[in-house]
């Protein structure tokens, strides 16, 4: 438990140990957001990467299969 302050020596709560507990809360997890976000970006951007190199591919694929092939022959 928090150690007894002035504030709560007599069981009271004021509004100064409230922020005080939430800033701790809210301090630790901040930090973990700014990480996760970092995080997220890299795996994001190499997501999307590797889906347009494989609509690339695919498209590329499709292309050759429905290009026609003319020969011209001289005589």
């Amino acid at each position: 438990m928090a150690p007894e302050t002035e504030s709560n020596a007599a069981g009271r709560t004021t509004p100064s140990d409230i922020e005080r507990r939430i800033r701790d809360v809210v301090g630790g997890a901040g930090d973990t957001v700014e990480e996760m976000s970092s995080a997220a970006i890299a795996k994001a951007a190499v997501g999307l990467t590797a889906l347009l190199l494989a609509a690339f591919l695919f498209g590329r694929r499709r292309g050759r299969k429905k290009t026609t092939t003319v020969e011209v022959v001289r005589i």
